[in-house]
């Protein structure tokens, strides 16, 4: 006999709609590629970055011409010596034809 759905799996919430308040542009289903670079070196102050947080990151990369559909922080492994990057990380996804001029401007392919 197949299981039936249960209350709280039928009751599950809808997920947003595509009216979202989003001012990011619609994501595309193929050309792009996550980028990404650290927030900064080990042993950095929070005022020697470039960018305080993933929002200035994004509003720079817009500034230059480089579209990004999304953005987001992650957090990777890092070692702690001075000249090693911070664990924390923007990431974000951009046309591929963006990829030289990003990497111009800090960013690498995520791997």
């Amino acid at each position: 006999e197949a299981l039936q759905p249960t209350a709280a799996v039928d009751a599950y919430p809808a997920g947003p709609s595509s009216d979202s308040d989003s001012n990011l542009p619609a994501y595309p289903a193929t050309g792009t590629i996550w980028v990404i670079r650290p927030l900064g070196q080990q042993c950095q102050s929070d005022a020697e970055f470039e960018y305080a947080n993933v929002e200035e990151a994004i509003t720079a990369l817009d500034e230059a011409g480089i579209q990004v559909y999304l953005g987001d922080v992650v957090f990777r492994p890092a070692c702690e010596a001075c000249d090693c990057p911070t664990s924390e990380h923007f990431r974000v996804r951009i046309d591929e034809s963006n990829l030289e001029q990003a990497r111009a401007l800090g960013w690498e392919v995520e791997e």
